[in-house]
């Protein structure tokens, strides 16, 4: 048998054009970030994490397999990144990125001016 013969051999409960290597999973999970994709903390919140959810079209629900990976440091200020990475039972990686921005506290304490009387003499 010579190999155009071979890749044109099929299953017989196969479609008349389909091979085998057409029935292998080749789409990525959907995966969603629950809550803003954009978080505002003030030094000192607390921050909760809001999660995710992920499916496949082969493997249903996967959320079980996020995996996760940053830290929000809420003691100081900056721009943190939270990841999250999944993948189906075919190897399929789906990823997402969640920013953690923290800001320091805004001043709304209004300046006290005191005038102290003094005496002069010229």
């Amino acid at each position: 048998m010579d190999l155009h013969q071979a890749n044109t051999s099929r299953h017989p409960h196969q479609e008349p054009h389909q091979t085998p290597s057409s029935n292998k999973d080749t789409e990525k999970p959907i995966l969603k970030l629950a809550g803003d994709k954009l978080i505002y903390l003030t030094i000192g919140d607390r921050y909760e994490e809001p999660g995710a959810t992920a499916t496949d079209n082969i493997d249903g629900d996967i959320t079980d397999k996020i995996v996760t990976s940053g830290k929000v440091d809420t003691s100081k200020e900056g721009s943190y990144q939270i990841k999250y990475i999944v993948k189906d039972k075919a190897g399929n990686l789906a990823t997402a990125t969640r920013t953690v921005i923290v800001k320091k506290p805004k001043d709304t304490i209004k300046p006290v001016i005191k005038l102290m009387h003094s005496k002069f003499s010229l």
